[in-house]
């Protein structure tokens, strides 16, 4: 049996979707003020606006992204270095890893800019979200660091 290529059927998914996404915005959603225009429509709007419009809001969103990712990595990096030093703060710091996973965005997200008192509401927000996002699974490498730097010695003897 002959397989596509990935990139075919990468492809016939995104025309799919783009497929899809036509045919609702001219039937269920073409209704005046649904809020969901053709793809045609999308690209024509891009076109007016032009890069000028765009370039500021995508850097600025990276810029936070990038800040909140750091500071996810830098505090998921720093408790597994407590936790690799301390052992015994082991079951407090995946508690808190736990809670961070599992707390929803939206429970904190109200409340993140009278925490931080950031510039500009998006701010605060993006760094929480990339930051989260970005905190449990470093800090969920901790422990596997630890099982290999203990079995190093064992992986590499010459016995």
């Amino acid at each position: 049996m002959n397989r596509l290529p990935s990139w075919a059927t990468s492809l016939t998914g995104v025309a799919a979707l783009l497929a899809i996404w036509a045919v609702l915005a001219v039937t269920v959603f073409s209704g005046k003020g649904s809020g969901v225009p053709t793809p045609w429509a999308v690209l024509e709007q891009l076109k007016t606006d032009g890069w000028s419009f765009y370039q500021p809001l995508i850097a600025a969103t990276l810029g936070e992204a990038l800040r909140g990712y750091v500071i996810g990595n830098g505090l998921a990096l720093l408790f597994a270095a407590l936790v690799l030093l301390v052992p015994w703060v082991e079951r407090l710091v995946v508690q808190l890893a736990v809670t961070s996973y599992c707390l929803p965005l939206v429970a904190i997200g109200g409340l993140t800019p009278l925490a931080l008192q950031g510039s500009a509401l998006y701010s605060p927000l993006a760094i929480v979200i990339i930051g989260g996002l970005t905190f449990f699974p470093a800090l969920a490498l901790g422990p596997i660091v630890e099982h290999l730097a203990m079995t190093a010695g064992t992986l590499f003897s010459s016995n």
